[in-house]
């Protein structure tokens, strides 16, 4: 792996305290009949015990193996480079920030993506787009080993597109909420939602659970009491994420927002998912045969947007401190590079003072005792 800055993509990687050792042990919110409520925002990225370039903030997990059953917001620091790795139950995830790739394409921010069981590659994040602007850390909302059906086809969708079909949901009491679907089987929904500001909707909770991930903006959540009343007021910020458990179906929540919001909303999942929840899986791909092996191939959904932003003048109008400049790229490199000598060499220095102050100390008292010895006897013999 070529090593990156370790830097996050909110900074998180300059104030890591080193490799996790317990990472793959961690569990979180694992009881599925419990809800849990996660602002991310306010979490500290947990860097891999392989690449600390690699940030994590669990937001659900069960089990210890590499790829168990979770969901996670995943920062990749620019010039990451990921072993080849095998997805045993697939995998899910949206670009909130960055570019994402492998060997199939690029993954840009509004891709939502979905890879079948036994899915491989080893992914990675440039120094420098193929734009030629500078990279910046890819920022994902991910789940892995959560899928079940053998044979899900590769699904790769930008949200951004103008050819993606919307929707307004009719259930809105106020302004606009457009609703689109990413992906549906015969439990599972997945949407992407815009609301406008001041928009407001009251639902019957779905069956089998539901999540909602805050992607941008701020949302409002009441529950409806049996009497009737709206109660336990909940404000959810950017990157909020919200698991309601498949008992509360057909509890009546009211959702409100004041400057508008873009999530991704997802029901009806955790019934598939309580099948493997918790099972040890491991990412090593050299377990699975080549024959059973997913690989893919070229999506070209990255170039289609590229196209369209050529098109529409957006591609041309790149801040000039985005663009990718050889030479002071090469300047900052040697910066970090020196950086990291000094701080080596401090550690090294500190190291040496430590182990040489030990060496007196040892000295010292070896010299007492040979004093005492010799004062010993001398005054024997005399």
């Amino acid at each position: 792996m070529h090593q990156g800055a370790q830097q996050y993509e909110d900074g998180g990687g300059v104030n890591a305290s080193g490799l996790n050792k317990n990472w793959k042990k961690r569990e979180y919110h694992k009881d599925l009949d419990k809800r849990a409520v996660v602002h991310t925002d306010a979490m500290e990225w947990d860097p891999s015990p392989e690449y600390p370039d690699i940030g994590r903030k669990f937001l659900d997990r069960n089990g210890a193996g590499t790829f168990t059953p979770s969901t996670t917001i995943v920062s990749f620091g620019t010039g990451v480079a990921d072993e080849y790795r095998t997805h045993p139950h697939g995998e899910e995830y949206f670009v909130i920030s960055g570019v994402f790739s492998d060997h199939t394409g690029d993954y840009l921010p509004g891709f939502y993506v979905r890879h079948p069981i036994n899915w491989c590659h080893a992914p990675f994040v440039r120094h420098v787009n193929q734009d030629n602007t500078r990279a910046e850390p890819a920022v994902l909302w991910v789940k892995v080993s959560q899928q079940v059906n053998e044979g899900e086809e590769i699904l790769v969708k930008d949200t951004e597109s103008p050819d993606e079909e919307w929707t307004v949901d009719p259930r809105t009491g106020k302004g606009e909420i457009k609703r689109l679907l990413l992906f549906k089987d015969a439990n599972e929904h997945v949407f992407r939602e815009t609301w406008a500001p001041g928009s407001e909707i009251s639902v019957h909770q779905p069956r089998d659970g539901e999540e909602i991930f805050i992607i941008e903006g701020d949302m409002i959540n009441e529950r409806m009491s049996p009497d009737g009343a709206w109660v336990d007021e909940e404000k959810f910020t950017r990157r909020t994420w919200v698991r309601n458990p498949d008992h509360m179906v057909n509890t009546i929540w009211r959702r409100r927002t004041k400057n508008g919001c873009s999530i991704l909303y997802k029901h009806g999942h955790l019934k598939n998912l309580k099948t493997i929840w918790g099972k040890e899986v491991s990412s090593d791909a050299t377990v699975l045969p080549q024959d059973k092996r997913i690989h893919g191939n070229i999506h070209y959904v990255d170039k289609a947007r590229v196209k369209r932003q050529k098109e529409d003048g957006s591609y041309a109008n790149i801040p000039k401190d985005k663009i990718f400049n050889r030479e002071e790229d090469a300047v900052d490199r040697l910066a970090n590079d020196l950086r990291k000598g000094i701080n080596l060499a401090g550690k090294v220095a500190s190291r040496a003072e430590q182990v040489a102050s030990k060496g007196r100390n040892v000295i010292e008292k070896g010299a007492k005792n040979l004093l005492g010895v010799a004062g010993t006897i001398i005054r024997k013999a005399s």
